[in-house]
């Protein structure tokens, strides 16, 4: 009998395991992603400033909003909208968008400007820097036409102080600049009485006979005009700023051209870890919403937007968020990356807005030099630093990055005493330091070595002005400035 009862008893507790076991691998599972069994909802991605970010070939006039964007890079086909635009929010003569290499902005007769003043807000561009003349007789931007097939439309915002010029003249030449026709005689300012107040013009040009195997010079020829209650006009201390400077048109776009103009997301289980959704488009897509069924979960977002020479840099198979990581090389210094993180909870149709931020900062080097630097015709970068990589979910994972790439260039300081590059970096919550040796050659030898480092974060403009070249009697220090309004600028002394 005791016997009996026993081995009811053990056979009681036997199930009672086995149902308790049941029970808990029930209620683990309930919390994984079922894809066959579990509702699943629409999640739309909508991705802001994406028009922004990807530089399209914007066309925007009074009579229209809507965006052209530019047209495939796998095919060959016409695109309207900007041919050039500058934006001047890097502190750059470089364009923002640009058809062809080979232009420039000077003023009276060849000086080349660097100085910059606060801008104007434009179509998706922020009201950033604008580009300030002190002085100016005129102004002279020189652009290529090579592949364009059109030249439709000219524009830009001024203002000017109190003692700047209040209107111009707006003439072209197709010439090399032996020869201006005029496109505008008369530019009057609507706003004279406020200091640097905007002023915008725009104009139609596509009557004009042009030949597009020739450079097209634009020159803006400045006047007192009418001043209202301003100052009178002094030509040696009048500031002008010149902002969102665009030209209109058609463009053919090469078929093989090298740029990657892309965009990416990564979707991650956030309990198991597993990939559950990856995709990838061309950010000349016309879309800027992304939308994906999920079932019921918890998720971990990665969105990446990269527009360069080269892909980033990621595993060679990404089946987990641990594994994930992505990274630019060195050289590839040019790259506009911008990328955005986050946590997803998932229980209906949801709408989410993804503002994506810069994944790199701008190094610049503006050199102080009183002498002509003709003589140097090659600059060597190496970073010293640790090479960045950014794996979001998993801060403890170790560099899996080898790279020993340099940055090589080969700069025309007639136009400009500054080099610049962009420096990946990752997402960063501080700074991190820093280092680059820079070799500088003639054509025949190397005529100095240095090296410069600091310690910033991501989206920082860090500036190192001094010398480049040296001798006995001159410091090698250079000046560190940071801005932390792009988050910033750094200048630092070298």
């Amino acid at each position: 009998m005791k016997t009996h009862i026993s081995l009811k008893i053990c056979t009681v507790s036997c199930l009672s395991l086995i149902i308790l076991f049941v029970v808990s691998c029930v209620k683990d599972n309930s919390l994984l992603i079922d894809d066959s069994n579990s509702e699943r909802y629409k999640v739309t991605f909508k991705v802001a400033d994406f028009d922004r970010f990807t530089s399209p070939l914007g066309f925007k006039s009074a009579a229209s909003a809507t965006f052209q964007k530019r047209a495939s890079l796998s095919t060959s086909q016409s695109q309207v909208g900007y041919l050039y635009y500058w934006s001047f929010n890097q502190s750059s003569l470089d364009p923002d968008i640009a058809l062809q290499a080979g232009h420039s902005i000077s003023y009276n007769n060849g000086l080349i400007p660097a100085e910059y003043g606060a801008g104007f807000a434009f179509d998706t561009y922020a009201a950033g820097q604008a580009l300030s003349f002190k002085g100016a007789n005129d102004i002279i931007v020189k652009v290529s036409l090579k592949n364009a097939q059109t030249l439709s439309g000219i524009g830009f915002d001024l203002s000017s102080s109190g003692t700047g010029p209040k209107d111009f003249i707006l003439s072209y030449s197709n010439d090399a600049g032996a020869n201006y026709k005029v496109i505008s005689a008369q530019n009057q300012f609507t706003n004279t009485n406020t200091s640097q107040a905007k002023n915008s013009f725009a104009y139609n040009i596509d009557t004009l006979s042009l030949n597009f195997n020739q450079d097209f010079y634009l020159k803006i020829s400045l006047l007192s005009g009418q001043r209202g209650t301003a100052s009178a006009y002094n030509e040696a201390t009048g500031i002008m700023r010149l902002d969102n400077l665009h030209l209109l048109g058609t463009a053919n776009v090469i078929v093989g051209s090298t740029v990657y103009d892309n965009f990416a997301y990564y979707i991650f289980n956030a309990l198991t870890g597993e990939l559950v959704v990856q995709g990838e488009m061309d950010f000349t897509s016309s879309t800027t919403e992304i939308s994906e069924s999920l079932p019921m979960g918890v998720y971990y977002t990665s969105f990446v937007s990269n527009k360069s020479d080269f892909k980033l840099l990621y595993p060679s198979n990404i089946t987990h968020y641990e594994n994930y990581y992505y990274a630019n090389p060195f050289n590839n210094f040019k790259a506009v990356q911008f990328g955005k993180t986050d946590t997803l909870t998932v229980d209906q149709n949801i709408s989410q807005n993804v503002k994506l931020k810069r994944l790199y900062s701008q190094i610049k080097f503006e050199f102080t030099d009183a002498k002509n630097l003709s003589e140097v015709k090659r600059i060597v970068i190496n970073q010293d630093h640790e090479p960045f990589f950014y794996a979001p979910f998993n801060t403890a994972r170790t560099n899996p990055i080898v790279d020993q790439s340099e940055i090589e260039l080969k700069p025309d300081f007639s136009l400009s005493k500054q080099i610049v590059f962009n420096q990946f970096m990752g997402l960063l919550s501080g700074a991190r330091p820093i280092s680059y040796t820079i070799e500088v050659y003639s054509d025949v030898a190397l005529l100095r070595t240095f090296t410069v480092s600091s310690a910033i974060k991501n989206n920082v403009q860090l500036v190192f002005r001094g010398n480049l070249l040296i001798d006995q009697s001159q410091t090698a220090n250079f000046a560190i400035s940071v801005n932390e309004d792009w988050d910033g600028e750094v200048i630092t002394d070298f």
